[in-house]
């Protein structure tokens, strides 16, 4: 073989295997069968703030006589993290607890009761108890720079409580949010207002939406606009598994409870004179929505998002010792002005000119998504909760 024929060889070998090789693995993929590359499942904090649904005889009323939020959410996202990182679709490294739906010491016998429930290990810590903590350390905080700072650029961190830990963490490790890989947030309104999360420490919500990090936030609106309704709950409830049943039972207490505490109505103590139409019960599923979100569960498609500058409004605050009498949101125990704060708008949403914003400003916003698909998903994630392995 002559010297000009054995260069054309190899020439062409190094140019049409590499094509060939492309072509058939385009084929595999359109065919199904593609052989995927072994990836490590993503590393992922849950920041939450669980609060205890009353399981006594009157869902309707609470210890005391006050009446509660009925969480839903933060349990179905701690269910459904738990799930994930069963399934290996992620990495939880653990779960850091919060104030904001109630007590933190209720955070943490709800997180008991989830992790009895689902017979799941994960390591839990407990972060700050009231917005007064920022800038305080604690175990949760600890935890979270530790991880992060040893895995940079690696760790998600998934915060759907008020950011009263994740800002002091921030505060506490300059190099906190350089370090983190990116920031999934449900906070904050598209439409201005003052939201849950934002408004039990807006100081808190505006430095984080001023750090350097990749962020997505999920404001509450992609979630009123595309609930849970009933027909799904039921479909929840003829599944034999015990979380399905667990999250049928709390979804049925908490789509009662949701209309009359998002208007801050007081709590009848009979469902029946609660003035809620049975026939179109439904609750948003705020948190569970921004978990969906990761890439992992392959959901992005469904959604719809725009790129936006966002800051918070957190001016106006009230020592507690000022707050008028006014009795709304009575769970919220440990920051007493949060009821005033959402009444006056204080922790609002405040949307800045990208053209001019600081790019920290700018992140990705959820603005809406393919609602029957993503019900569809959450629906089968409780009727097909895998059991925990026997030991």
């Amino acid at each position: 073989m002559s010297l000009r024929i054995l260069l054309t060889t190899i020439l062409a070998a190094l140019f049409i295997l590499p094509v060939f090789s492309g072509c058939i693995g385009i084929l595999d993929k359109y065919t199904g069968v593609e052989k995927k590359k072994e990836t490590s499942p993503p590393k992922v904090i849950l920041h939450t703030d669980p609060y205890p649904m009353l399981r006594d005889p009157d869902p309707m009323i609470g210890s005391e006589g006050k009446y509660f939020s009925g969480d839903i959410v933060d349990d179905n996202v701690i269910l459904l993290a738990l799930k994930a990182n069963q399934e290996k679709k992620i990495d939880l490294l653990g779960i850091v607890l919060s104030y904001g739906c109630g007590k933190l010491d209720q955070a943490e016998k709800e997180m008991q009761v989830l992790l009895d429930l689902t017979g799941y290990k994960i390591p839990v810590f407990n972060g700050a108890a009231s917005r007064y903590d920022m800038g305080v350390s604690n175990e949760g905080v600890k935890f979270m720079i530790d991880s992060v700072m040893k895995y940079p650029g690696e760790v998600t961190l998934m915060a759907v409580a008020p950011l009263t830990d994740v800002a002091t963490a921030a505060m506490l490790e300059p190099k906190f949010a350089h370090a983190l890989k990116q920031m999934y947030i449900m906070g904050g309104s598209r439409y201005g207002y003052s939201e849950f999360n934002f408004a039990n420490d807006p100081k808190a919500a505006k430095l984080v939406m001023n750090l350097d990090v990749e962020k997505v936030l999920a404001p509450n609106d992609i979630a009123f606009e595309n609930p849970i309704y009933r027909t799904e709950v039921d479909e929840i409830g003829k599944s034999d598994s015990p979380v399905a049943q667990f999250v049928y039972d709390l979804a049925y207490k908490g789509m009662v409870m949701y209309p009359l505490y998002h208007y801050f109505l007081q709590t009848p103590k009979d469902p029946a004179n609660a003035s809620v139409d049975t026939s179109d019960l439904h609750f948003p599923a705020y948190d569970e929505m921004t978990l969906a979100y990761l890439d992992v569960f392959g959901l992005q498609h469904l959604y719809t998002y725009e790129i936006l500058a966002v800051d918070v409004n957190a001016e106006g605050m009230l020592p507690c010792e000022q707050v008028p009498a006014r009795e709304i949101t009575s769970n919220i125990v440990d920051n007493c002005d949060v009821g005033w704060n959402l009444y006056w708008g204080i922790g609002g949403t405040v949307f800045l000119d990208p053209a001019t914003a600081d790019p920290k400003n700018i992140m990705k916003v959820l603005v809406d998504v393919d609602r029957d698909a993503w019900a569809r998903f959450f629906v089968d994630s409780f009727v097909n909760f895998p059991a925990a392995p026997v030991n």
